[in-house]
């Protein structure tokens, strides 16, 4: 049983807990998120399929003897994990998510309160849905095998939401890291997942780790400071980055990131993306399925893919 699966139970209310405790090793490791509805039943997800999880610890399609969840389960969860937080920040609030121990996402369902336009903080949680960061190695073993890295190369990896785009960019981050001065940008700490001092995930041995800065501050300190090969980072998409970006490239750095997108063409259109490939900044993308599997990899520029 992995670290990250029991800093997602120690959010969890006692006799939540509990009855998540019981289920069995096959099921535990499966679950990729744990999600609690005020006045629902609490619920597991593998794969892309949902369940209810039983008082005896079993997954159901029903609701039958189903662990129900209240609004004193869904309190205690949030408080707990402001508790566990490595980086509560006011804009992580805005966008009604936060990142605790392990890298594990804690999102929100609830109300928003808007200010001047723009939400200024949420209100009455009914909904949380933690999502339990995976570290799986050789998993980018199929990425090594189709593009040339003995040179390097910037990739942009594409996918939708909960495809596995972290977990495939923090392998990545491993086998480039043994190989090349590597530095992650991460911003929500849920690729290293650093704490107290300590690396949690394995990202290489000549990596290091910007954690809890932005990746437009992030990057600039990144290509002054540590003089990296590979800049790596998660979720790119906001125009203001682009400086930051075009300053790592300009100095020769590589990037390798990812971005939300259901087709690399999806990702293409996209502002920012579709200006960093006319400039450049990429060498290949590549598309992740909601089954998580490498579905294409497309050179963009130099090197063609490996057959």
């Amino acid at each position: 049983m992995n670290n990250k699966y029991l800093y997602a139970l120690d959010l969890l209310p006692l006799g939540l807990k509990n009855s998540v405790d019981k289920l069995s090793m096959t099921d535990i490791m499966s679950i990729s998120e744990i999600r609690l509805r005020t006045n629902g039943f609490l619920t597991v997800k593998r794969q892309q399929s949902e369940a209810f999880v039983t008082y005896g610890g079993n997954l159901s399609t029903s609701t039958a003897n189903a662990v129900p969840v209240f609004k004193n389960d869904v309190d205690y969860t949030y408080h707990r994990a402001f508790e566990n937080s490595l980086y509560s920040y006011e804009e992580e609030l805005k966008n009604g998510f936060i990142t605790t121990k392990g890298g594990n996402r804690v999102g929100f369902s609830s109300s928003f309160i808007y200010e001047n336009g723009k939400v200024s903080r949420i209100h009455e949680v009914t909904g949380i849905n933690i999502r339990i960061a995976r570290e799986i190695k050789n998993i980018s073993k199929p990425v090594f095998e189709k593009i040339d890295f003995k040179k390097p190369k910037s990739l942009i990896i594409c996918g939708p939401p909960a495809s596995g785009k972290t977990t495939l960019l923090r392998d990545i981050a491993r086998e480039l890291g043994n190989v090349y001065t590597v530095t992650i940008i991460d911003e929500r700490n849920e690729i290293a997942s650093a704490s107290d001092g300590e690396i949690e995930n394995d990202v290489g041995r000549f990596t290091d780790v910007l954690s809890g800065v932005s990746k437009k501050e992030g990057i600039k300190r990144a290509v002054r400071l540590m003089s990296p090969q590979f800049i790596i980072c998660d979720e790119i998409g906001l125009s203001e980055e682009h400086k930051s970006f075009e300053y790592a490239r300009n100095s020769g750095v590589k990037l390798i990131a990812t971005t939300h997108s259901d087709s690399v063409e999806d990702a293409l259109k996209k502002p920012l993306i579709k200006k960093m490939i006319r400039q450049s900044f990429f060498d290949y993308a590549l598309f992740i399925s909601q089954d998580r599997k490498i579905a294409e990899i497309k050179c963009l520029r130099g090197e063609p893919v490996k057959k």
